[in-house]
């Protein structure tokens, strides 16, 4: 996954390189959505992976992420690089999605705990450029084509590891869901029809606006204050990970307490912080502001690994790959607009970072009215059930 947000760490020199301003630079990190998404959609519609073996979608992802992330340093145009990049988010959602459904496969109870180590992950994974730049190499290294092509080898190397290793070191689990031989469009229906499920939908499409955001964002926040530029790199990695620890320290808590509560209780803490970082940044000790968005990064991510778990548990088991791969789909197209807007408001006089980051609290806000829903949905259900059983 380190490849996903790596060019987002050496923009600087990708600006000075392309000669493109401020307003262009986050057209690099929107391809990559861009390219996951349509990937996304393609493997939905023809229901991939349903139909194919996850773990060799999920090596044949890792290694066109090595390619198109090796070809960036051929590029000689700003749109040779959007392509580079838009083949990385293709990349991406032969890897995302399927590892999802091959990690579901290996559990039955616990589910959501075991999903909430995958996105566990997926954060540092993530953030890793952000360690590699916050590497001593000398004043200006990350702005010079020097720095560029250390961060793309090392990037590369991890991802070439990841991409072997699904098919290398890991087999099929002992609860395969039943696969699906032919295409038929009517099954696209039938995940439109699922209204708990598409609840869960939209709620993560909230959810994926306010966290995109918040990631690729964080570190010109930290650069953009008082913090050296080893310093702001660090913190963005640490920011961007503690969503992962929070993930692995608290995703028993949806298997125990109820995955829609567990959801409602991360995104309304994560939608006070997106009012309150930039209100504290403003204001704030610089001390107070980074140990905010530590709290932040961690509330941001808990919730992500119960959606997955949820729509495996209600949706058909013939259509869980594609119910996953069309969730992730709609869910990313959410994150291109709050991309692209958080860098736009950060230069708006009057608005600046002071509020920039609040323009994500309308995400964590759907997530937690479809949540509710649902979990009032389900208590209702429940008691039914439970008077059902009592009059028989």
């Amino acid at each position: 996954m380190s490849t996903w947000l790596s060019a987002s760490v050496v923009l600087p020199y990708l600006e000075a390189y392309f000669r493109i301003d401020e307003d262009d630079a986050p057209l690099l990190t929107i391809s990559v959505q861009l390219g996951f998404v349509v990937c996304a959609v393609a493997q939905a519609i023809v229901q991939l992976p349903d139909r194919c073996n996850c773990r060799r979608l999920m090596c044949a992802g890792g290694l066109v992420a090595c390619v198109a992330n090796l070809a960036m340093l051929a590029c000689r145009a700003f749109w040779h690089a959007l392509v580079a990049r838009f083949f990385t988010g293709v990349a991406m959602a032969l890897i995302y999605p399927p590892s999802t459904k091959v990690l579901a496969t290996w559990f039955a109870a616990r589910r959501g705990f075991a999903m909430s180590f995958l996105v566990g992950a997926i954060s540092p994974g993530s953030a890793l450029p952000n360690l590699v730049k916050a590497m001593p190499g000398g004043a200006g290294l990350w702005e010079s084509r020097r720095g560029f092509v250390l961060l793309t080898v090392v990037t590369t190397g991890l991802t070439l590891v990841g991409a072997v290793m699904p098919v290398a070191l890991l087999g099929d689990g002992p609860f395969p869901f039943p696969a699906s031989t032919k295409f038929r469009a009517s099954n696209l229906l039938k995940i439109a029809r699922n209204g708990p499920g598409m609840l869960v939908i939209a709620a993560y499409c909230g959810h994926n606006w306010e966290l995109y955001g918040a990631w690729s964002s964080i570190p010109s926040f930290f650069a953009a204050g008082v913090f050296g530029a080893r310093a702001a790199a660090v913190l963005a990695f640490l920011a961007i990970t503690m969503g992962g620890v929070a993930a692995v320290v608290l995703g028993q808590c949806g298997d125990a307490y109820g995955r829609a509560k567990f959801c409602v209780a991360c995104s309304l803490v994560s939608c006070a912080c997106d009012v309150a970082v930039g209100l504290c940044g403003a204001a704030a000790p610089k001390a107070a502001t980074a140990a905010l968005v530590l709290v932040w990064g961690f509330f941001l991510v808990p919730d992500s690994p119960q959606y997955s778990t949820l729509i495996t548990e209600l949706f058909e088991p013939e259509l869980v790959g594609t119910a996953l791969v069309l969730t992730q789909a709609l869910g990313y197209v959410c994150t291109m607009p709050s991309i692209y807007l958080i860098p736009k408001l950060a230069e708006v006089p009057g608005v600046r970072w002071r509020w920039t980051f609040a323009s994500l609290a309308p995400g964590a806000a759907l997530a937690v009215a479809c949540m509710l829903r649902l979990d009032a949905s389900q208590r209702r259900e429940g008691r039914m059930a439970l008077s059902t059983q009592e009059a028989a």
